[in-house]
């Protein structure tokens, strides 16, 4: 797609550690050194990347080369821990890419719900917050502040009704 298509982003809607046995044995640095090798702009955070516990994903920000280390962003805007009230040092709740002088600015999101399909143990330090009024934010920031051309929301969740109230937030927001 790159040789044909200068413009092209890659993004994971999260779960990329699921769904191969190499993803699952290694816990996900198999899958995170291929993502580095396709270029991968952005992984949003889903319920899978729980599956083990946070931890062993954050070893993929931690600087140290030996265990793997993501050469891209993790998304999860309303992922908060609750030990600390704030996000995990090492997600962010956006990246910016520039391709063409085109700014593009990605928005990453996890599920309200999706704390009921993740093992209690791994969540409970955490909490999901609601995503409407981050979206809101985040939108505003990236237009208005950070001057993104084009802005999308990549979240880990299919809702209808989501997708309704995410369709109603005006260009102000």
């Amino acid at each position: 797609l790159e040789e044909d298509y200068e413009n092209v982003g890659v993004v994971s809607v999260g779960d990329y550690v699921q769904g191969s046995s190499l993803g699952a044995v290694s816990q996900g640095e198999y899958i995170v050194n291929l993502m580095n090798l396709v270029g991968y702009d952005a992984v949003t955070l889903g319920n899978h990347e729980f599956d083990w516990g946070l931890d062993k994903i954050a070893v993929y920000k931690d600087g140290n080369l030996n265990n793997g280390e993501a050469e891209f962003p993790f998304l999860g805007a309303n992922i908060i821990d609750k030990r600390t009230n704030k996000m995990p040092e090492w997600i962010d709740p956006y990246t910016i890419v520039e391709r063409n002088d085109i700014r593009v600015g990605i928005i990453g999101l996890i599920g309200e719900q999706q704390e009921s399909s993740i093992l209690k143990e791994f969540v409970t330090d955490f909490e999901f917050l609601d995503v409407i009024p981050l979206i809101e934010k985040y939108s505003y920031e990236l237009r208005n502040e950070k001057f993104c051309d084009i802005v999308i929301l990549s979240i880990h969740d299919y809702d209808e009704k989501l997708n309704e109230k995410v369709a109603k937030i005006n260009d102000d927001s």
